[in-house]
């Protein structure tokens, strides 16, 4: 099991999905790996923490009334559906 864990991990960084870090990082999480039907091997990863940590951009909706201050003086207008 350990040598498919290892070759599996040489593969993924082959590919340039994983890197191995050298260096501390405040960024470290548990890794564990389930054995699937055909006999390869799966790596599971929580990135729960991660990912409440990640900045995201934040969009607002503008009010009717700024939205229709922004159509002075235009000459088309569109309707979209969904």
């Amino acid at each position: 099991m350990r040598d498919k864990i290892k070759n599996e991990l040489v593969h993924l960084e082959e590919l340039g999905i994983i890197a191995k870090v050298i260096v501390p990082t405040e960024w470290v999480n548990a890794m564990a790996m389930v054995k699937k039907k055909d006999g390869s091997v799966r790596f599971w990863i929580d990135l729960v923490d991660l990912n409440k940590a990640k900045k995201r951009p934040y969009y607002s909706i503008p009010r009717f009334v700024d939205a229709i201050s922004n159509l002075n003086g235009a000459v088309y207008f569109s309707k979209l559906g969904a």
